[in-house]
């Protein structure tokens, strides 16, 4: 062990493994703060478009999507047909979508202005 060592630092190879070394962590730690920060920013568009829809289709998006309840289940908690149902998530996917898309083309065209 001694002799990898005397080995690294007469070679001043010491410096080039640290600094390698603590180029890998800091860019996997940074990696993970931009991961971290992207899925914030991502889940915070999410929810600002969620709170967009009309107050009866966020309720059947939030309880299907997010709380996991069937048709059935949402047809009985709000008094309304499964087909309402089904047509409520139909058309609040088809927004949310439209919503991220845009956010996302914005959001591309001011990157690269």
């Amino acid at each position: 062990m001694q002799n990898i060592w005397s080995t690294i630092i007469s070679e001043g190879g010491l410096d080039q493994k640290l600094m390698a070394y603590m180029s890998a962590n800091n860019s996997e730690l940074y990696t993970h703060i931009e991961e971290d920060l992207f899925a914030k920013e991502n889940k915070e568009l999410l929810q600002k478009v969620i709170d967009k829809l009309p107050p009866q289709r966020k309720k059947v998006f939030t309880l299907f999507r997010l709380e996991g309840k069937s048709y059935e289940e949402i047809s009985n908690l709000l008094g309304i047909s499964p087909s309402i149902v089904s047509d409520h998530l139909l058309k609040a996917n088809r927004f949310i979508k439209a919503e991220i898309l845009s956010a996302l083309i914005l959001s591309a065209f001011f990157a690269n202005t």
